[in-house]
């Protein structure tokens, strides 16, 4: 007889103090929302990632290939980048 198994996931995002602090996508400007990888199935002996967090934009669906352990986390690395500068006439 096999052992009994209980595996633990992961609670769901957890809410954000500010949506809007995730900056738009930096291609499309579509609004950009926070992820999280869901298993597809529980299959025995399957490694679940540690770090299920990532920004994706909702309408071209770029999205970050870096998993974070936390929502706050993904979203300060989604903004680290610079904003365009106006062009100079």
């Amino acid at each position: 007889m096999l052992p009994k198994v209980t595996v633990t996931l992961k609670a769901p995002v957890p809410p954000i103090k500010s949506l809007s602090a995730v900056k738009h996508c930096p291609f499309c400007g579509g609004k950009a929302v926070v992820e999280q990888e869901k298993p597809a199935g529980f299959v025995m002996h399957q490694v679940f990632s540690c770090y299920p967090y990532y920004v994706q934009c909702s309408i071209c669906h770029v999205a970050q290939t870096r998993r974070y352990d936390s929502a706050e986390d993904a979203i300060r690395e989604w903004n680290k980048r610079e904003e365009p500068k106006p062009c100079r006439k």
